[in-house]
């Protein structure tokens, strides 16, 4: 152990410990589970961001456009 503490690599195992622990419990099927969940959230959570400010945007979009069509009206 001495060497994995030289080379740094001693916070790593205490970093990953308790996923290992983790791991190590969990069959198959449920490890896939779980990694499949670590990937799908993010993802998920992102695109419901990206989709968020997409509507934002067009929302803005269209009140602009409102607000021309209104300045153009008064200003003839």
């Amino acid at each position: 152990m001495k060497i994995a503490a030289a080379s740094g690599g001693y916070w790593l195992d205490r970093l990953f410990k308790p996923s290992m622990w983790l791991m190590n419990r969990l069959r198959y099927a449920r490890k896939f589970v779980l990694i499949g969940l670590v990937f799908v959230i993010p993802i998920m959570v992102l695109t419901f961001q990206m989709f968020y400010n997409m509507n934002k945007d067009v929302r803005n979009t269209e009140l602009e456009a409102r607000g021309w069509f209104i300045s153009v009206a008064l200003g003839k």
